[in-house]
């Protein structure tokens, strides 16, 4: 385990991302938005440096609170 991975699963409570995107009629934009809770199995993942499977976590999302 690699000190910042440790420091990070340790402290981590949940991770907010949004990005705007171009409606389809081409006016304005909406707001999509990913919210990963930190669950003992995000933390897990991190500590473990298998961040790659972080995308399956949030598909999960009804029994793990994360929505995307």
């Amino acid at each position: 385990m690699f000190y910042q991975q440790g420091k990070i699963s340790a402290t981590l409570r949940g991770v907010i991302t949004q990005q705007l995107l171009p409606l389809a009629t081409g006016r304005g934009r909406c707001a999509a938005t990913e919210v990963l809770v930190g669950t003992d199995a995000v933390c897990n993942l991190i500590r473990e440096n298998k961040c790659f499977q972080i995308p399956s976590v949030l598909q999960s999302a009804p029994r793990l609170a994360c929505t995307a």
